[in-house]
């Protein structure tokens, strides 16, 4: 099948010198496809101070740029914050097919947003799907939730947002042992999870010493997190854990492959899949994550029983279960989630089935 069109990534999320962190994986994205794609570009949000002249450049860019394009295909990342410039270029170039990419709370904001900003979101989701010839989502759960929610006309793709990258993400250049450490890595937000981590940490950092925690993260919760840390310390000396901000990929691969066990408590509305516990299951770390959905879809059936929580108090007596494992024990385990979310998710993989979904669109517009 030929490449007829220019693929065109329009995103306000993607890494900057500032943040490089910030929308990792719509570059993974980008990046695996423009591989596949003979032509591709990326139009994203610039660094401004101000968030109103950043948003300004960002629209008035993807606007001139898609109205002078001709024929393309815009592919959109974060509709409610990207979807404006091309809803308005695809007025006046009637050539544009529009593939709309959804992640977590763009499509399902979350309760503490205000009922003014909640309303306007979903009014964009609702004038995007219109527009749309192609919707991609990251899960299976997530895509019913979608059709409940919406009125969807058009092919709905089931695609993990770019997938993992296998170069980055492994467990083949170990130089030691493990540490005996639980990890949390994420957005220190409410319902993400970074306090139940924490909790269920120094849980067992108060009776199993030689474990240690490691936080990654930043965000409002942070206090809070530092407050029942130093109590745990005031009680306990021995208690050992490390708070980083957000880290780049490398950085953040580099921590999990010193780690066994990933916390995932995240009870979010919009949680939409949880690609870091396929980065942390492609370094060799076992997950333990609250049923939320889509992180069903990650862990291996056989092993729902020991890795899956259904509350909060669930998940502190099966995160004492897995410190009680054996070293061989996890290994076992970690080997079944590596075999089981290799085809699902590899980076390679995932971009070229999306590629295929994509060319179709092409083909027939």
């Amino acid at each position: 099948m030929s490449f007829i069109q220019e693929l065109v990534y329009v995103s306000n999320m993607y890494p900057t010198e500032q943040r490089p962190y910030f929308g990792t994986f719509v570059q993974r994205s980008y990046s695996e496809l423009s591989k596949l794609h003979a032509k591709t570009s990326v139009i994203t949000i610039g660094e401004h101070k101000n968030k109103y002249i950043k948003y300004f450049l960002f629209y008035y860019l993807a606007f001139r740029s898609l109205t002078l394009k001709g024929a393309c295909t815009a592919y959109v990342h974060y509709i409610t914050h990207s979807f404006i410039p091309v809803f308005a270029a695809s007025i006046l170039n009637k050539k544009i097919n529009v593939i709309l990419h959804f992640h977590g709370s763009d499509a399902f904001p979350e309760k503490d947003e205000s009922y003014f900003r909640r309303v306007v979101k979903k009014a964009i989701n609702k004038l995007a799907i219109k527009r749309a010839k192609m919707i991609v989502v990251p899960s299976e759960f997530f895509k019913k939730k979608l059709e409940l929610n919406y009125k969807i006309g058009c092919n709905i793709v089931v695609s993990a947002s770019g997938g993992v990258s296998r170069e980055l993400y492994n467990n083949d250049d170990l130089k030691s042992e493990r540490k005996n450490q639980l990890i949390f890595a994420g957005r220190l937000i409410a319902g993400k999870g970074g306090v139940t981590a924490v909790q269920a940490m120094l849980n067992i950092l108060c009776v199993y010493n030689e474990w240690s925690g490691c936080i990654i993260g930043e965000g409002p919760e942070l206090d809070l997190i530092k407050y029942e840390i130093e109590q745990a310390k005031n009680n306990n000396d021995k208690v050992d854990v490390s708070i980083t901000g957000l880290l780049p990929p490398t950085a953040l691969a580099y921590n999990f492959k010193e780690s066994k066990i990933l916390l995932f408590p995240s009870t979010r509305e919009g949680e939409s899949l949880g690609l870091i516990i396929v980065e942390a299951i492609y370094c060799g770390v076992i997950p333990l994550v609250i049923n939320n959905g889509a992180v069903m879809e990650i862990i291996e059936p056989s092993l729902h029983a020991i890795l899956v929580a259904k509350d909060k108090c669930e998940f502190f007596h099966k995160l004492e279960s897995l410190i009680l494992l054996s070293d061989r024990e996890r290994r076992e385990i970690s080997d079944k989630l590596i075999s089981y979310a290799t085809y699902k998710y590899d980076s390679h993989i995932v971009a070229g089935r999306l590629i295929d979904s994509i060319l179709r669109i092409e083909a027939i517009n």
